[in-house]
């Protein structure tokens, strides 16, 4: 379910409470490149703060909960806490360095190469919010979404998930949890 919609002006800024979102953007012919995984804790929606209109989506890939904080309260509230502000400038700063490397791996890196950064980043993300369960990472994606995230088809995912099982990085515990082996 989108939670804010491309060329959208949002009046609010948004905290995942319970479940994953993610960002994305369609392409005038219907593809679809997922830009940015949204789990508990993480803020989302301040780029409202300097652009009129946002340039990407943001939708929930599992059942979550939201919280929307208007963005004159928050401006209220950097000004009452200012480790707020520090806090939401450290978050900003973290988000650019996944960016940067999620660049990386649409470029440089192999189909293998992108599926295990991706793991390892939400492996790293998941552990800090909670998420972990037996140390196992939940996977809120299909292969279709996965694909979409890595800019591969379906069948290199599959594949890709294939080789990381066959070389022991991995294990596919259930359909949708896997254990990162090494």
């Amino acid at each position: 379910q989108d939670i804010i919609r491309m060329g959208e002006t949002p009046r609010e800024v948004f905290v995942l409470i319970e479940g994953c979102a993610c960002s994305y953007k369609i392409l005038p012919d219907g593809r679809r490149q997922i830009i940015a995984f949204i789990l508990p804790g993480d803020m989302f929606g301040v780029e409202g703060f300097a652009f009129k209109t946002t340039h990407h989506s943001i939708g929930t890939l599992l059942p979550s909960r939201i919280a929307a904080i208007p963005r004159d309260q928050l401006l209220a509230a950097f000004g009452e806490r200012p480790q707020l502000a520090r806090a939401l400038w450290w978050s900003t700063l973290a988000d650019a360095a996944i960016l940067r490397e999620w660049v990386v791996n649409v470029g440089q890196r192999s189909a293998a190469e992108r599926t295990a950064h991706l793991f390892l980043e939400l492996h790293m993300r998941m552990r800090a919010a909670g998420m972990l369960e037996n140390d196992t990472l939940r996977m809120p994606m299909t292969q279709a979404e996965l694909a979409d995230t890595l800019g591969i088809s379906i069948a290199q995912t599959n594949r890709s998930l294939q080789q990381l099982q066959r070389d022991g990085l991995i294990e596919i515990v259930q359909r949708n949890r896997i254990e990162i082996r090494d």
